[in-house]
This record gives C-alpha cells, sequence and structure tokens, in this order.
C-alpha cells in the first residue's frame, strides 16, 4: 500500500510540477475526473469482493469434498496473491488520486495520474481474463465439451 502511495504522489508531483500535456492523458475537467475516478473505486471494489467470495465459496465446497488441504494450496499460491495485490493496489491508487482532484480550474487535475488509474483498472481486468482463463485450461474437459455421446437413461425412450 505504501508503494501505491508513493506512485500516486510521483505522478501528481510529475503532473503538477512539469504540467504534462498530451493527448493520450485524462483531458477532462475536474468534475469529470473526480466521476470517472469515483466509478473506477466503485467498480474495483465491487470486482475484488465478487472475486474474493466466489473464491472462498469454491474453497469452502472443495475443501468440504477434498481434503481442508486445499486451503494451503490456495494460501500459497503466488498467482492468486498477485491477483489480489493489483485488484487492491487498483482501488487504492484511484482513491488517492482521487483525493487529490481539487478545484475547478483544469489546471487542477493531475492529468498523468488519472490516466494512470484508467491503466489500473485495464491491469485488474487482464489479471482477471488471465486467472479466469488459467481456471478453464486447468480443468479437464467434460463429456459434452469433448463431443462424447452420454449414454441414454434407462427410462428415456429409445428411438430405433
Amino acid at each position: 500500500m505504501g508503494a501505491t502511495i508513493g506512485v500516486v504522489a510521483g505522478l501528481v508531483a510529475v503532473n503538477l510540477t512539469f504540467n504534462v500535456a498530451s493527448p493520450f492523458l485524462f483531458q477532462g475537467p475536474p468534475s469529470a475526473a473526480r466521476s470517472s475516478l469515483a466509478a473506477i473505486v466503485a467498480a474495483v471494489i465491487s470486482l475484488t469482493a465478487l472475486v474474493f467470495s466466489l473464491t472462498f465459496v469454491v474453497l469452502q465446497l472443495t475443501a468440504g469434498q477434498l481434503s481442508p488441504r486445499v486451503l494451503q494450496v490456495f494460501l500459497g499460491d503466488r498467482v492468486i496473491h498477485l491477483i489480489y495485490g493489483v485488484f487492491v493496489a487498483s482501488f487504492v491508487y484511484a482513491t488517492v488520486v482521487l483525493q487529490t482532484v481539487k478545484g475547478d480550474s483544469a489546471g487542477d487535475v493531475p492529468r498523468l495520474a488519472v490516466t494512470a488509474a484508467f491503466l489500473f483498472v485495464f491491469a485488474s481486468a487482464g489479471v482477471f481474463d488471465a486467472r479466469l482463463d488459467g481456471d478453464r485450461r486447468d480443468r479437464p474437459p467434460s463429456p459434452q465439451s469433448a463431443g462424447a455421446r452420454l449414454p441414454n437413461r434407462p427410462d428415456a425412450p429409445q428411438g430405433d
């Protein structure tokens, strides 16, 4: 969390000191910056809560059916730590940048820091998508997806 706050302070200082202007940076007024950052904060915390709750539901079901050692495997997984770290860093970063947007003039917007908040959102979506793709690749194919025919049920009508 300290690193995230340090990055915010550095980007805001660079932006305000050198007045960085680029068509690739956020171009809106302070009200648009505040609205965008508030939406980013709400979206990232919602995504984090969703992933966190779904993960623990799956862990609870898995530990109940297989072994309680599944929790130890989960806690030792560095990819999971990275994903939650990106989510929390995005939330903290956008929250801190939101607090730095003051005033009503266009010069009061830390354009570089607001643009970096958008990049953090893309990073969050990217690690979330990569995790879903990794989970999909780790699962064995089901008989339906492999094209295998399932045996007929005994009570189903037989067509000749």
